[in-house]
């Protein structure tokens, strides 16, 4: 198991670099500027959908205030309103890092243990198309 930059708990296959293999067309950028996409999916504990969701709206608004920021998306399953998907770009990953390290972003996300059931599923990608 490895851990989730923020958390830093337990995540699963926390923060691993997931790498498509090339295709025609398509040249695969895996540089230091390369950017890159995070995604996590949260399942909110039966009572606490409203406040994960809150704290998820706030993380994004929070987010797309940085200039390394290229996009923060929050997305809410239809068929169970409790799993929420976050979707950001960055321009590369140690602007995401570095994100993970602010202590507002640690802050808001010492409260997900309490709000969350199971783990994150949480990747990064690499934009390669």
């Amino acid at each position: 198991m490895q851990y989730h930059p923020a958390l830093g708990q337990p995540q699963g296959r926390a923060g691993t670099l997931r790498e498509a293999p090339a295709r025609r067309n398509f040249a695969v950028m895996d540089g230091p500027s390369t950017p890159v996409r995070v995604i996590a999916r949260l399942v909110a504990q039966p009572d606490k959908v409203e406040q994960l969701r809150a704290l998820l709206a706030r993380a994004g608004d929070r987010s797309r205030a940085y200039s390394e920021c290229r996009a923060w998306n929050l997305l809410r399953n239809r068929a169970n309103p409790r799993e929420f998907v976050s979707i950001s770009e960055w321009v590369d990953a140690p602007a995401y890092e570095a994100r993970m390290r602010d202590a507002e972003w640690i802050e808001m996300t010492s409260r997900l243990p309490d709000l969350i059931e199971g783990e994150i599923g949480f990747e990064l990608y690499h934009v390669i198309g």
